[in-house]
């Protein structure tokens, strides 16, 4: 009994040498996924305030301006550091006449560098978030 002890002796130590990097890789894959996620939510959240920014406008040049001032500012506050982000807003529903639906929609895309998320290594990620806002049916506009 002795002789089948001594066999494996160190096998543990081994089996530990293999393993641990494959369980590091699948934790940092879960890490930077996790990043990846609340980096979205905080661009998802700011596209939608900048949506109702520009939803509560008068004239299309305003709720562009509100929207893209918006979306600045609450992504500074979250954090979340894009390297050149894009603000797109769909307004065009402001010039309808009072009484008719409409609603204003903001597409914001942000480079975000990997460090920037929590991750090392380089590289970057393109985040896009879209937000929308119903406009004020009986609003003069």
């Amino acid at each position: 009994m002795t002789g089948r002890l001594a066999d494996q002796r160190g096998s543990l130590s081994l089996e530990l040498v293999v393993l641990a990097p494959a369980v590091l890789l699948i934790l940092a894959m879960v890490i930077a996924g996790g990043r990846t996620a609340l980096a979205s939510q905080a661009l998802t959240a700011a596209a939608t305030q900048a949506a109702r920014d520009a939803s509560l406008q008068p004239t299309v040049a305003a709720a562009r301006a509100a929207a893209r001032s918006r979306a600045t500012s609450s992504l500074a506050g979250q954090g979340l550091r894009c390297a050149s982000p894009t603000v797109t807003v769909n307004a065009a529903a402001l010039n309808a006449a009072p009484g008719v639906p409409g609603a204003v929609t903001t597409l914001i895309e942000c480079t975000v560098r990997w460090t920037d998320l929590g991750i090392p290594g380089p590289g970057t990620r393109t985040l896009r978030a879209t937000g929308r806002a119903p406009i004020d049916t009986w609003t003069a506009r």
